[in-house]
């Protein structure tokens, strides 16, 4: 996956957790008090004609009080970062008619940010002076049991790159497992591995998640990382091929990059679930032959949604061997 798409899995992850339940959000960030009552309205992202979009935004009504909380998360700080947010607080203001602005800065990991990290920004040009204070939310000092007591399972997935003891991570995962809702259940358990592999092997995550994890490929595909990831595929896929028929300059050529493109983003998603078999395999079976990973990765995409609906019944690794003999058998 390109660093893009690491990026934006990390972003649909947050987005998923913030759509999920925004005010266990607005209170893990300080922006709302825990029982504070509150009406809390999701809030349009497009601002004017920026060509940035606000990550998340809620218009907030408690009591007499009527304001505006922007939540902007970065996995790794970014030093334009501070502009940026009095760009966002200024396009805000305007929209919304001179709403108060609260701004917070969630930064799921320490890398890249500053000591101090800045908790104010101005903008100066010529005459004109906007400066904004905003809070800075240091998702590695908040104790990962603050999210634990909250009870709310959309918090679960932050866990991992929070403060705490190894024991908070078995807690979050015993707690995903008990979620009701299967659909629910195998979203978090995915942002749960996405946004915890900032910060631990994604081996050692599936290995907490226990059995939690073998989520059946075609229940994956209606995730909404997997959409983002094939998504992504495609699109590198297509940007290279339009790269190479331009290039070349023809229209036969255009129509050959195309295809190319194509191709090659629908490859790396059945790479991708090629990888991930991999993965549900060994962590059931344990360390597998080089042979075996071999013909696994050579798959094709009828042959692992089979060996999808397969995996639960067969009991060792050489049930697999025989499962794979079969499958070869079958293709001739």
């Amino acid at each position: 996956m390109t660093d893009a798409a690491h990026h934006n899995a990390y972003d649909q992850a947050f987005k998923y957790l913030a759509d999920a339940d925004p005010r266990a959000l607005l209170v893990l960030v300080g922006a709302l008090p825990p029982d504070a009552p509150a009406a809390i309205t999701p809030l349009a992202r497009e601002l004017i004609t920026s060509t940035r979009i606000p990550d998340e935004i809620y218009l907030i009504e408690s009591g007499e009080e009527r304001w505006i909380a922007h939540i902007e998360v970065q996995t790794r700080y970014d030093p334009e970062i501070p502009q940026r947010l009095v760009d966002y607080a200024d396009r805000l203001r305007i929209v919304h008619k001179n709403v108060p602005v609260r701004t917070f800065l969630v930064l799921l990991t320490a890398r890249g940010s500053p000591d101090p990290i800045p908790t104010e920004a101005t903008v100066e040009l010529g005459q004109l002076r906007l400066s904004l204070r905003y809070g800075v939310v240091k998702l590695w000092e908040l104790a990962a049991e603050q999210a634990l007591a909250t009870g709310q399972p959309a918090l679960l997935p932050l866990v991992p790159l929070m403060r705490g003891e190894p024991v908070a991570l078995a807690q979050a995962a015993e707690r995903l497992r008990d979620v009701a809702d299967a659909k629910q259940r195998q979203e978090l358990q995915l942002h749960f591995l996405v946004l915890g592999g900032l910060r631990y092997d994604i081996e050692a995550l599936i290995g907490v998640l226990g059995g939690a994890a073998m989520i059946r490929l075609e229940q994956l595909r209606e995730s909404s990382v997997y959409q983002m990831i094939l998504q992504e595929g495609h699109a590198e896929g297509l940007r290279q091929g339009l790269e190479q028929g331009l290039e070349q300059g023809l229209e036969q050529g255009l129509e050959q990059g195309l295809e190319q493109g194509l191709e090659q983003g629908r490859e790396q998603g059945l790479a991708h679930e090629r990888l991930l078999m991999t993965r549900l395999l060994q962590r059931k079976f344990g360390a597998l032959p080089l042979e075996t990973i071999s013909r696994v990765q050579t798959l094709g995409r009828d042959a692992l949604e089979r060996l999808a609906d397969d995996l639960f019944d067969l009991p060792d690794a050489e049930a697999l061997a025989a499962w794979l003999n079969r499958m070869a058998s079958d293709a001739r």
